[in-house]
């Protein structure tokens, strides 16, 4: 398979690194108050007043500058935030990201806040393998993702992944190219994580090819 990840260096700049100082406090407990799952997007839905007001933020400007600098201009910058939790190892249900009902091919993702503990890994089937359903998934709507009730059943039926990544963005030194277009999982420790991830409407082939001297 084509190699779904990356790491490239990747530091916030000193504007962008305020304007987290400033705001990580209230996005965590607006978070936290509001949204019923261990973990979710933000800032995600272009009609949202907030969102709008997120993409001239410092560290959104800076991330499309970077992106668009490689020649990935179709872009899209919102955060991932992630809950404290009780479990010591958390896998998430293994799914194809696809924001609009189109599969997207990428992400760069940049560690804002937490631990450098979490894995990534692969299996390298898209929406059109037959274990692959389009699921209503509650407080996300509908994606695609293995059947399955249970994470143990959608494990067993896809079996071992084909690519894993045991290093991901490093906190102030690195981003992550990743693979979103296939099957995938990302595998977390317990502890609270904010990311920020611009989504990459380009081909993966292509991002791997605009990235390659970086």
């Amino acid at each position: 398979m084509i190699i779904p990840h990356t790491s490239v260096k990747f530091k916030f700049n000193q504007e962008s690194k305020l304007w987290f100082d400033i705001h990580c406090d209230s996005i965590i407990k607006n978070f936290d108050a509001t949204f019923p799952e261990s973990g979710g997007l933000l800032f995600n839905n272009p009609m949202h007043d907030g969102a709008v007001a997120f993409q001239l933020s410092p560290p959104a400007v800076q991330v499309k500058q970077f992106l668009n600098d490689l020649g990935l201009t179709n872009t899209y910058v919102h955060m991932f935030v992630y809950k404290v939790q009780s479990k010591t190892i958390s896998v998430e249900n293994p799914h194809i990201d696809a924001p609009c009902m189109k599969p997207l091919p990428g992400r760069f993702n940049v560690l804002v806040y937490g631990n450098e503990n979490s894995k990534m890994h692969w299996w390298n089937r898209d929406i059109n393998h037959p274990v692959i359903q389009l699921t209503d998934v509650p407080n996300l709507g509908k994606r695609w993702q293995v059947i399955g009730n249970t994470a143990t059943e959608q494990f067993g039926l896809i079996g071992p992944p084909d690519y894993s990544a045991d290093k991901l963005s490093k906190f102030d030194q690195t981003g992550d190219f990743v693979r979103t277009d296939i099957v995938h999982s990302i595998e977390r420790d317990g502890e609270r994580r904010l990311v920020l991830s611009g989504r990459i409407h380009h081909p993966w082939e292509e991002i791997l090819e605009k990235i390659k001297n970086v």
